[in-house]
């Protein structure tokens, strides 16, 4: 899981000052801006999705999740749901009300909290009835919205750091990539590192599509 984010010193690492407000920090050198609130905010939505199941977290395209409206460009309202109905979070641009079709989560509580990646805390806003749609007003901009099953107990957004079942379909093997179609646009991919070290197998799944018979890439990791 990777993002990016516009930093001027950062992409240049001083080689090129005129491009860059080189006035005032922590945009002065490339050191400062490592502090620059850029950086710590994408260090804090790492520390966001790492303590939820992000890796089945999927896009509110169809505005199922959120009802309310998602607006445009900047103030785009992007919305994810984990495929069990673990998790969803919401991303809230300003303080405009934010709707969510709150059944979408799994079990009969959800627990709500608001995140701030701007500094990693979060505001617990107690349990709420999975029936029905809930409305939620943002108390600040910039803020996500994170709405779990009460039932799995999980700690405060950015705290913890997910733990993920063992996937059982890897199977150990000759070091290299295989993957393993699942269906007409899922295929499975282990990466098996060379046994002789921690014999570890890694997983992830794509939502690509699939036309191909399993094969193992050659070459170790």
């Amino acid at each position: 899981m990777g993002h990016t984010y516009g930093s001027c010193p950062l992409w240049s690492f001083g080689s090129a000052p005129t491009w860059c407000d080189t006035q005032s920090a922590p945009f002065n050198t490339w050191q400062n801006n490592l502090d620059s609130p850029g950086s710590i905010g994408v260090g804090n939505v790492g520390k966001l999705m790492r303590s939820r199941s992000w890796r089945s977290m999927v896009p509110d395209y169809s505005n199922s999740t959120v009802l309310s409206a998602k607006s445009s460009g900047l103030y785009y309202r992007a919305t994810a749901r984990e495929a069990n109905g673990q998790t969803i979070m919401a991303w809230a641009r300003d303080t405009n009300l934010v709707t969510v079709d709150i059944t979408k989560i799994h079990g009969s509580l959800a627990h709500a909290w608001w995140y701030s990646p701007a500094d990693g805390t979060s505001i617990d806003l107690g349990t709420f009835s999975t029936t029905g749609t809930t409305s939620f007003i943002p108390p600040a901009s910039r803020l996500v919205l994170v709405l779990d099953d009460a039932s799995r107990g999980l700690a405060a957004p950015g705290t913890t750091t997910y733990s993920f079942a063992p996937d059982t379909a890897c199977r150990r093997g000759r070091p290299g990539l295989l993957a393993t179609p699942l269906s007409a646009s899922r295929v499975h991919l282990c990466h098996h590192t060379d046994p002789r070290h921690d014999g570890a197998v890694r997983a992830v799944r794509s939502s690509s599509p699939v036309n191909a018979r399993p094969r193992r890439a050659r070459g170790g990791g």
